[in-house]
Parts: structure tokens; C-alpha cells; sequence
């Protein structure tokens, strides 16, 4: 049995996505951004040619990297629960409030 299919517009159209991701998400974070980049680009080269049993699994791999990439990011900034506060050390708790300064202004950055 075969898996689905992907057209060259799929691929490229991932491929790109993946690279927007790390743009919006790892802008800020430059070397990170840059080794993730040059991977993606690698990696999709490497596999521009490869056999068709082995492009199915590779894409899927790819599209649940994007997702995770895409949940992390819906709960970046997210506030604590006060359980999740309550569980934290702290050295924790004051680091999270030192970033809560930051990000309000009321403390500069190190």
C-alpha cells in the first residue's frame, strides 16, 4: 500500500512554510533561525530525488514539524495558571516575574 501523493507544488509550498515559520518564530533568535534554515534546505535537497516510499514519510515528518513549530507559537506569551505557578520553584516564580517586568517596561533589559 502507498501512502498519498505530493505534487511538486506541495513540497515546495511546505518547504516554504517550514522556512516562514522559522522567520516569524525565530527571528530574534538569528543563529538558531540560521542553522534551522540551512537543515530544512538540506535536507529537502537531499530528498529532491528520492524515491517515492521514501517522500511520503519524509513530507508527513516535516508537516508535524511545522505543526509543533505552529502550536508552540499560539502559546508563546500565554499567562501561567495559577497551578502552574504554584508548582514552580522559587527561582522560577522570580524569573517570571522579572520577565513580566521586562515585557511591561517597568524593568530594563540585562
Amino acid at each position: 500500500m502507498s501512502g498519498p501523493t505530493y505534487t511538486r507544488v506541495q513540497k515546495l509550498g511546505l518547504y516554504r512554510a517550514i522556512l516562514r515559520a522559522h522567520r516569524a518564530f525565530l527571528g530574534e533568535y538569528e543563529g538558531q533561525r540560521a542553522l534551522g534554515d540551512r537543515y530544512v534546505k538540506e535536507e529537502f535537497h537531499r530528498h529532491r530525488n528520492a524515491d517515492a516510499k521514501f517522500v511520503a514519510p519524509f513530507l508527513r515528518a516535516w508537516e508535524e514539524y511545522l505543526q509543533v513549530l505552529l502550536e508552540r507559537r499560539k502559546h508563546a506569551g500565554a499567562h501561567l495558571e495559577p497551578a502552574q505557578m504554584a508548582a514552580l520553584n522559587e527561582s522560577q516564580r522570580l524569573q517570571v516575574e522579572r520577565l513580566k517586568k521586562i515585557i511591561d517596561g517597568t524593568e530594563a533589559t540585562p
